[in-house]
């Protein structure tokens, strides 16, 4: 009888270890003018919650990066990967938004829904340090985002793109940015 149970037992520790997002889909395009945007990076980040002995901490899970197809499409795989026990993927999927010329855009998870299933359009003001700030849109399915419009908007798009995680989680971002920075006459950051 317990040699019966054992495997049962397993499959149950296992599927409760399960970490899974599904696949998000969506299109990037010109604040402005509509148009779709071609070779924006987007990167996932997807992180989990770990039980602490006092509280819960969070922690790096993987990066995806894809670029923008000519019409502004992204496509991200789902993911699906076993996580220790104790653990859970409570916290929200973070994504990047990265193209030189434009205000770059990351968030929270809070969005991530934008992506798989409908969300309510909502317009928003970027980073206080961008003069003047930076307009964002978000809705159903897609990303819009702005054009910078001098030195102080690409430096601080630059410096936001990068996050934490550096270049060996986010090759295409990091290398984006440093071409960027190169192109425009500053020394590559990363």
């Amino acid at each position: 009888m317990i040699r019966k149970l054992i495997p049962l037992l397993i499959a149950l520790l296992l599927s409760s270890c399960t970490y899974h997002k599904p696949e998000y889909r969506g299109k990037v395009i010109d604040i402005e003018t509509g148009a779709p945007i071609e070779g924006v990076v987007v990167a996932v980040i997807y992180t989990k919650t770990v039980y602490a002995v006092a509280d819960t901490l969070t922690s790096f899970v993987k990066a995806t990066e894809v670029l923008t197809d000519k019409n502004g499409i992204f496509v991200i795989p789902s993911y699906t990967t076993i996580i220790p026990p104790l653990t859970w993927d409570g916290d929200p999927t973070s994504f990047i938004f990265y193209k030189p010329g434009y205000g770059s855009y990351s968030t929270g998870g809070f969005y991530g829904e934008c992506f798989t299933t409908t969300c309510n359009e909502e317009e928003f003001i970027g980073s206080t340090l961008h003069k003047p700030p930076l307009q964002y849109r978000i809705g159903t399915g897609y990303v819009a985002l702005p054009k910078v419009k001098n030195k102080r908007q690409r430096l601080n798009a630059t410096s936001m793109a990068g996050i934490n995680l550096g270049p060996k989680k986010l090759p295409m971002l990091f290398k984006a940015i440093n071409e960027d920075l190169k192109r425009n006459g500053y020394k590559p950051k990363y």
